[in-house]
């Protein structure tokens, strides 16, 4: 006698086999635009937008001045950032696969210390170019990294480290 239930006539019951789990490296990366761009295309558009209608930050050579140093600090932020990564053999590049959930470094300090470091360096860029209008617009900048890059990338992480990113999360700020 066949074992087959179809074979004997008999309607077949199967049920269906529940999803198979996600393992972290089913996972794929989120994608989108780089970071940096997100805040290089403003600074660029308000130096543009300034040609047109200047709405200049008073202060001459002094405010170009603290800008360079914003910058110079900025700088330094995202080679540690970065330079730790790079020691936890991970990658270095937003929407590429994580090997590595780093937390040591500027990540004990921030979850996100490059991005930290891009706001800075956007507010040295600001005063480098004297230019309100990239002061006005550096809010929507930050709202639009936050669902373009941060969100995205925090969602990627939670599901790529599970407990671990929970844990991480949880005691360590996402900015500063």
């Amino acid at each position: 006698m066949s074992k087959n239930p179809r074979a004997a006539g008999q309607s077949s019951s199967r049920t269906p086999k529940p999803p198979k789990p996600v393992r972290p490296r089913d996972v794929p990366p989120p994608s989108g635009p780089p970071p940096a761009v997100v805040f290089l295309v403003p600074l660029i558009a308000a130096a543009g937008l300034d040609k047109l209608v200047p709405w200049p930050i008073p202060g001459d050579h002094y405010v170009r001045l603290i800008g360079a140093a914003l910058i110079l600090i900025a700088l330094p932020i995202m080679f540690w950032a970065s330079g730790t990564q790079t020691k936890h053999r991970t990658t270095t590049k937003a929407w590429h696969e994580a090997d590595a959930l780093v937390t040591d470094g500027p990540f004990a300090f921030s979850r996100n210390p490059a991005y930290v470091g891009d706001v800075i360096w956007y507010l040295g860029g600001t005063l480098a170019i004297q230019s309100w209008w990239a002061a006005v617009l550096l809010p929507v900048v930050l709202v639009a990294f936050h669902f373009l890059v941060v969100k995205p990338e925090e969602d990627y992480l939670a599901a790529r480290f599970g407990s671990a990113w929970t844990e991480y999360a949880s005691r360590v700020r996402r900015w500063i």
